[in-house]
């Protein structure tokens, strides 16, 4: 349990940040953010944490608080950003499911934080697409290895015969040492 200055401490922390995002005057800012350490919300927050519909989130913490939002738009995120935060706030963790369909919260994130442009096509570029050197370059990818196209030779007591199973457990103790 809780000592009394701690106690103090957490109400004093969470009023502060409740005071700032109703600062705010956009409405995703001033009724978005969730308290994570309410019971009545937690169940809702992890679910929306773990969909796969969510795009993104920013959670704000210090060592009595913690206070997230979900889905918020680029602009929301960049009003969050240029405003001074609450002073128990050590620390705001923004997190952007599939970064590659979020390119302008990315180019607002990289503005601001200075980010190369290397990073910012690293962090923007789709893992799915293939990343072949066109046809006629100097580079070209070399040849995929087939892995399982190998050919594992077996001693011809070990092969399979037609009708039985093939799996190790079929074969006579002395076969399984040669394996």
């Amino acid at each position: 349990m809780p000592s009394p200055p701690e106690l103090g401490a957490v109400e004093i922390s969470t009023e502060a940040f409740k005071d700032y995002y109703r600062s705010f005057r956009d409405p995703a800012l001033r009724h978005g953010f969730r308290s994570l350490d309410d019971p009545l919300h937690l169940d809702h927050l992890v679910e929306t944490a773990q969909s796969s519909l969510t795009r993104n989130f920013v959670l704000d913490f210090d060592d009595a608080a913690a206070y997230v939002a979900f889905d918020l738009p680029a602009l929301s995120i960049a009003t969050l950003l240029d405003a001074e935060r609450p002073e128990p706030s050590y620390a705001r963790w923004i997190n952007i499911c599939y970064p590659y369909h979020h390119r302008p919260l990315l180019e607002l994130l990289a503005k601001r934080y200075d980010f190369s442009p290397r990073l910012l096509a690293l962090m923007s570029s789709d893992p799915r697409l293939s990343r072949r050197s066109p046809p006629g370059s100097h580079h070209e990818a070399a040849p995929l290895k087939k892995f399982w196209s190998r050919h594992l030779r077996h001693p011809r007591s070990l092969r399979p015969r037609k009708g039985l199973m093939s799996c190790p457990s079929t074969l006579p103790s002395q076969a399984m040492t040669q394996l």
